[in-house]
Formats: structure tokens, sequence, C-alpha cells
């Protein structure tokens, strides 16, 4: 292969092949006319290079002193495809019901010799609908559309930007997914290729995106309820230890470590290793009326890392956002209760104690919300704490939290659909309010089969049993009945790449989903180094 030498004044040989010199060699020896032969070159350079410089070749005839000579290559095809959103999520296009529409730019620019033609291909999924000034859509494979942008000429030194609209179709799922864009460039026969990605993320009414992450990354959910026995209740703790629903619990008293009553804790365990890159707190609690407070002081509490005993103990004043269940869902949505929910991002404070004091990879956290829970029969109150943590050794992952607001009564059913780029296993982790250990029939299941739920009674006609992940007082012996607060994990599934729903329902029960994480670990992927989150 013929490589061209630098543009630098030193000329530099091009390595030829044995069979080309001989060539060269006799031509150059026979007595006459000049003879004149082609070298054909393969060059190759870096994207965006423009100018490749000058190529240096010495030529000798016979005996005499190699002379040197030096042609310009002339100016190459070098363009730049940049994919832009505007007024985008660090730098995501982020779609919802309440914000249907975005704007996106496709910049290229023309670094190069002049163009003949300038052409962009979009692979857009079936949830989306994009158009622009120059842009035509046609049917492809796999229920997308390849949007086709042409610019025609494209002077040397140009830029052309395409401004395109993109629109969320109605049921859209949620969705993270890249749209590869293409770029090809063509001068006579010759062309250049170039690609671009721009990163599109659909919210729905009912679920929203809080953090995502890309690489080796695992996600760990804890939780606890708010309301519960007291250490001498034995006929409270008796059912505890039983199938009873809150419903049907009187005497339980709030978990705030007064007056000798227990705090509300939940053990965390991490692998050795293991760093924490988001940590999310979810709580709530119901009541026959209106929610006491505002929302200002339910978004309040008071989290309590492991270590210590009473006030030495490391405290974070939690301030976050809360809303209340009837405003979103209807007056008073559980069976004439009304519910507040609130979520805190608390990844700075939960990392920071871990790496000051690794042994609270497998210590007790505590919180206490400011506004304190009702106490009566039929109201639940609890909090959950979903970890992401960098960890040495687990699969390359794409590690999705997000917060909820919804509700599964009746004999009805809930649809959380989202897109996976490739074939891969998802692990749901979840947060719900108002499971029933004695009423059967809740359920989660991917294309008409149901998850396993991990720990408690792990039936998957019982997802939500009133198991809180970590939550074991010492004066209950089993599985824990946490009186209306689930935190749990599932089984992971396999899904196909695209769009997979995942159904929670129930044949009989009320609840409402607050919080949830979806892991997906693709197929045949090998760990690796940590990607940068996002």
């Amino acid at each position: 292969m013929l490589e061209p030498g630098p543009p630098a004044a030193a000329a530099a040989r091009i390595p030829l092949t044995a069979a080309v010199i001989r060539t060269i060699g006799l031509a150059a020896a026979q007595p006459g006319p000049t003879v004149t032969d082609v070298l054909q070159l393969a060059v190759h350079l870096d994207a965006g290079v423009a100018e490749p410089g000058d190529l240096q070749v010495e030529a000798a005839s016979g005996d005499g002193e190699p002379r040197p000579t030096s042609m310009p290559l002339g100016a190459a095809l070098a363009v730049k495809l940049d994919a832009n959103a505007l007024g985008a999520d660090g730098g995501t296009v982020v779609l919802s019901p309440s914000l249907a529409e975005g704007r996106m730019t496709l910049d290229v620019t023309n670094a190069g010799r002049a163009l003949d033609a300038a052409v962009v291909e979009l692979v857009v999924p079936e949830i989306l609908a994009i158009s622009g000034d120059v842009c035509i859509g046609g049917i492809w494979a796999g229920g997308t559309t390849r949007l086709r942008c042409t610019l025609g000429q494209l002077d040397a030194g140009a830029t052309r930007t395409i401004a395109l609209k993109v629109v969320v179709l109605p049921d859209a799922p949620l969705t993270l997914t890249t749209l590869p864009a293409t770029l090809t460039a063509t001068v006579g026969a010759t062309s250049h290729v170039v690609d671009a990605d721009l990163d599109v993320r659909v919210d729905t009414e009912r679920a929203q995106l809080r953090a995502r992450f890309e690489g080796q990354y695992r996600a760990y959910e804890i939780g606890a309820p708010t309301i519960h026995c007291a250490t001498n209740d034995r006929a409270c703790l008796g059912q505890a230890a039983g199938n009873a629903n809150n419903d049907s619990v009187n005497g339980r008293v709030v978990l705030d470590g007064v007056n000798g009553r227990p705090l509300s804790t939940s053990t965390l365990t991490l692998p050795e290793g293991a760093r924490v890159v988001g940590a999310y707190l979810t709580w709530g609690a119901s009541y026959p009326g209106l929610p006491p407070g505002d929302a200002t002081s339910r978004g309040g509490g008071t989290f309590l890392a492991p270590g210590g005993t009473g006030t030495s103990r490391t405290a974070l004043d939690v301030r976050g956002s809360s809303r209340l269940a009837s405003d979103s869902l209807g007056a008073k949505p559980l069976g004439g209760r009304d519910f507040f929910q609130s979520v805190a991002d608390v990844t700075d404070f939960v990392r920071t104690v871990i790496d000051v004091d690794p042994d609270a990879r497998t210590g007790g956290w505590s919180f206490v919300p400011d506004v304190a829970p009702g106490t009566g029969s039929a109201l639940f109150g609890g909090w959950s704490l979903t970890v992401v943590v960098d960890e040495p050794g687990a699969p390359v992952s794409d590690v999705r939290v997000y917060d909820a607001l919804d509700l599964v009564s009746g004999t009805g059913s809930m649809d959380v659909r989202f897109a996976a780029d490739v074939a891969s296993d998802v692990r749901l982790g979840a947060t719900v309010w108002e499971g029933d250990r004695g009423l059967s029939g809740d359920y989660v299941k991917h294309d008409g089969v149901a998850l396993t739920p991990l720990g408690g009674l792990a039936l998957p006609s019982n997802a939500f049993d009133s198991t809180a992940t970590g939550f074991a007082p010492v004066e209950v012996n089993g599985a824990v009945n946490s009186f209306g607060v689930d935190v749990r994990g599932f089984g992971a599934t396999a899904v196909a790449a695209g769009t997979s729903t995942l159904t929670f329902g129930t044949e009989g029960d009320s609840y409402a989903l607050a919080s949830f994480s979806l892991t997906l670990t693709p197929h045949l992927v090998e760990p690796h180094g940590p990607l940068t989150p996002r």
C-alpha cells in the first residue's frame, strides 16, 4: 500500500512494492522517448482532514542520483455532522405529554472540497414523528421510519443547518433511545460517510426518568415502614410475623426513635469495592383526610447513616419535593384515603458516608419524615432508598431510575412500556404502597408471564405482599410483614430489542406504584470499565 508523505519540507520516501520498483526501473532505463507510468495511491486520512499535503517522490535513472520531486494531493473530502438538541436536558431531547414537541438541528460542515451532494439519513422509531424542510420520510423495516434530508451542492468551507421538529406520538412508552444519523457526501463517483447520534427521552404522565447510568452498574433497593409495632407489643408483632393486612392492624406507633419507640431502619448490603454513583429516597404516608402540613414540610425529613447511637449518628436534613396523590390521581384515591409522596436525591450523603466508613455498606439506615404518618388501621407510611453502584465485575448494564405515581385497583392494570436497544435481561426494582400480604392477586407480567418477587413470600401471584427489603426487626422471625410498604426486586426476564411492556395488575387489591428501576443487561456483552454516567 502506498502512503503519502507529510507536508513538511523534508522529503519522505514512499514504500513501493518490488514489482512496481522494477517496472519503474525498466521504463527509465529504455533509450528513446520519455516513458510515463501511472501509480495508484491509497491515501488514508483522519476524519475531518481537508488538506492531506504534498506527495514527496524520489526518482532515479540508471546509476544517477535520485531526484526529489513534489506534487500536491489536492483538497480531500472532509465533512462533519453534528447533532444538537435545542433546550435539551444534558444533550438529550426530552419529550412528555406536557412537552410533546422538541427541536433539534443537524449541522453539516464541509471542511474539504466542494460537494456535488450531501444527504443525511436519520432512523426514527415508531413512537416519534420527525419533520424538516428539506426532508422526506419513508417506511423502513422494524416499525421505524428513515428520514432523508437532501442538501444538494455544498461549497468548500460552507455549513448548512437542517432544522427538525420532533413530536412524541400519543401513548408512547417510557423510552431512552439513540437516533442514528448518517451523512453521505459525494463528488462524482467518490463518496464519504460520517455518523452522529442524538439521544431522545420520552417520559409519561405517571413516570419520569430520574437518572440513568451505563456501564458496570447495579441497582439495589431497601426500605421500611414509618409506622409499625412497638418493641413490647406482642399482639402487633405476632401480626407482623403473619399474613395480616394493614386494614386490620391497630396499635401501631410512629417509628421515630422518641420515648422508647424504635426507629424506622433498613439494612443496606453492598459488595466490597462498590462505589455509590446514585442514591434516591422516596417516602409517603396516607391519612383519612387531607394530609397534614404543606408541600414544603412533606418534602422534609431526617436521614440517618449507620453507626453510632442517638444524636451521635451522622444525619442529613433532607429537603426534597412532594405532591399529593389526590392532585394527580383524583380525590382520595386509596379507598377514601389520600396520601402524599416525596422524593429526594441523597447521592452525595450516601457516597460520602460509605467512602469514610466502608462498614456502612452493610449497615442500617434510618429515616424520619418531618410530617408524621397517621397510625390508624388501613393507613400506610414508609420509605425506600434506591442505590446505584459502580461495581467491579458486574456486567455492563443500562440502569434507569424512575419516579412514579400511579394507582392499580380492582381488576385493573397499568403498563410500563420501555425500549431496549438490543436483546437484554431486564431486572425490575419497585416501591409500592398498600400491597397486602393477606390479599393475593397482585402481579407484574412481561409478555403474559408473571415475574417472581425476591424476598417475602416470593409468590408471583402476590407480588406486593408488604415486604420491605432490609427491614428486619429482631422481635419478628421469618418474612416480616411491613403492613403496606413494598420495596423489592424481581427476578430478571429476557426482552427482545425494541419496545417491551411490564404490566402491573391486580385481581382485587389496590396499590400505588411510587418508584421503580429497570436494569437492562445486554446479552453476550463482556464486562469492561465503567462508561460515563448519563
